[in-house]
């Protein structure tokens, strides 16, 4: 009789240790980067498309964090590419925004749509851009993300390098046959004016060289050269103007 009550005891204090595996378990596996983890949270359940909140899944949250491996297992056990978050961003844009060519690999393998934008239109390569990851933009540029896409209104990955003060980003687009001379439809800016505007004096100087026109206005019928002198970059302002250009200055 003793040894039966000791084996409920035990039985019973067994059940009450186990705790049923919640997303936040599953979040708690990625961010540590344990795939072992996250396979007890499989195995005890939890789908691995769950949301983790505002539409994240498990997938984006490895994408994020560049846990290849995780990414791996989860596609593994069903975990798709596609789904997007409220904001429309997939996992592919969160591994191209944080420059994690393992992950992107491994998402395009499993069928991550190249040109899906989110809510503004933004691309993965968009995210790159802005970013400033090189070697992810290369990576999706390789396996043929389109340079010259555009949003709704215009906004393309050259303007996300310009405005950021990419160089090499910007360089890579234009050798990569970006159009240069593209305006946005709701404010009429150019990569020149974005370069201008937040005083990137190199920047201006590559798309200048790639054929940037400088004699182009915004909405506000403002060039490159207003928007630099108007925000204190002369050095910029002297290089845009009609008489120091011509002269070669």
């Amino acid at each position: 009789m003793r040894k039966v009550l000791l084996s409920a005891l035990f039985v019973l204090l067994v059940v009450l240790s186990i705790r049923a595996a919640s997303p936040e378990d599953l979040l708690a596996a990625i961010k540590s980067g344990r795939s072992d983890l996250v396979r007890e949270c499989h195995d005890a359940g939890i789908d691995p498309e769950v949301n983790l909140g505002a539409g994240m899944t498990a997938l984006m949250a490895a994408a994020v964090l560049g846990r290849t491996e995780i990414a791996l297992e989860l596609t593994q056990r069903g975990a798709k590419a596609e789904p997007a978050n409220v904001e429309g961003q997939t996992a592919l844009m969160f591994a191209s925004g944080n420059g994690h060519t393992g992950v992107i690999e491994l998402l395009l393998g499993a069928g991550a749509r190249l040109e899906a934008t989110d809510r503004r239109g933004y691309t993965a390569l968009m995210f790159a851009a802005g970013y400033d990851r090189l070697p992810a933009a290369r990576l999706l540029l390789e396996r043929g993300a389109d340079p010259g896409a555009k949003t709704g209104q215009g906004w393309t990955a050259l303007m996300s390098a310009a405005a950021g003060g990419h160089r090499e980003m910007a360089i890579l687009m234009l050798e990569r046959g970006a159009p240069v001379n593209l305006q946005t439809t709701d404010t009429g800016t150019t990569a020149l004016i974005s370069a201008a505007a937040n005083g990137h004096l190199e920047v201006v100087r590559e798309l200048l060289s790639a054929g940037a026109d400088p004699d182009l206005r915004d909405r506000q019928e403002r060039t490159a050269a207003d928007w630099a002198r108007g925000n204190g970059h002369e050095e910029i302002a002297r290089l845009l103007s009609t008489r120091d250009r011509l002269a070669g200055k």
